[in-house]
């Protein structure tokens, strides 16, 4: 076992990566915890500037010990991953994917038909051999005029899953190739983002709750939860709810898209 340990830890790349990592983490938490105290005394311009320059090194720690000595290289945890993990990891990345779907615009066909005689799409079908009575509209591909949160207080769409749903989303699709890969390196690569979403999440919610940088209330928080799916799993939010107000469309790109990634094990 020390033998083991002593060959993770002589490991450049497990060592670039894992610095970059605890760096990244750490220094995000530590600059947090203390915006006001800093702001106060350089300003939030040299705030922000500090920020940028301790998270690029970190990331370039990460960068550069994946890239140059952790990308399929290192100590092999075995020759190959079970099934049990092959399909975690599928649903973790998919369900990463589906959160982050819904980041942006719903996705529509860009062809819109309508019957003159009707605008359901049994009068669409029924007359689809008279073409006098269809008309073709071309549309924007994405629906920016979809439905939107209705107040800041109350959780929507991927909140009621968590109310970190960027955070999350990360962890999440990071958790895919962590549980395909079988190489040390490549497991801390991609295992970190779920502990940052951990920790992230939580110390945002400590120091909302403080009226630091943005506020929690009371209401949303006991309506939404950090770690996914709880609120849900609990009873304190609605599935039904869940369904109707994300984008089905997106879901299914998104599902489409972990279905490909999960077949070429990326």
């Amino acid at each position: 076992m020390s033998i083991v340990i002593s060959e993770i830890l002589s490991s450049k790349g497990f060592k670039w990566i894992t610095f970059g990592w605890i760096s990244f983490i750490s220094e995000n938490i530590i600059l947090s915890e203390n915006r006001d105290y800093i702001i106060s005394n350089v300003g939030s311009d040299n705030y922000m500037i500090i920020y940028s320059v301790l998270s690029t090194l970190a990331s370039s720690s990460i960068a550069y010990g994946y890239i140059r000595h952790g990308r399929q290289k290192g100590l092999i945890i075995s020759q190959s991953r079970g099934p049990i993990s092959l399909f975690a990891g599928f649903i973790f990345q998919t369900t990463g994917l589906i959160i982050s779907s819904q980041f942006i615009p719903k996705i529509q066909s860009p062809i819109q038909l309508q019957s003159t005689i009707g605008s359901d799409i049994n009068s669409i079908f029924q007359n689809i051999t008279n073409l006098k009575k269809i008309d073709f509209k071309l549309q924007c591909p994405m629906d920016f005029k979809s439905k939107s949160k209705v107040t800041s207080d109350d959780p929507y769409g991927v909140e009621r899953i968590t109310r970190h749903p960027t955070y999350w989303a990360l962890g999440l699709i990071s958790l895919g190739p962590a549980l395909r890969t079988i190489y040390i390196n490549e497991l801390v690569m991609f295992g970190f983002p779920v502990v940052y979403a951990a920790i992230g999440g939580t110390h945002i919610d400590y120091r909302y709750k403080r009226g630091s940088g943005g506020y929690l209330s009371p209401h949303y928080e006991s309506l939404t939860s950090n770690l996914p799916f709880v609120a849900l799993l609990n009873g304190k939010q609605s599935w039904n709810d869940l369904r109707n107000e994300i984008s089905m469309s997106n879901a299914l790109i998104a599902t489409s898209l972990g279905i490909i990634l999960a077949l070429r094990k990326i």
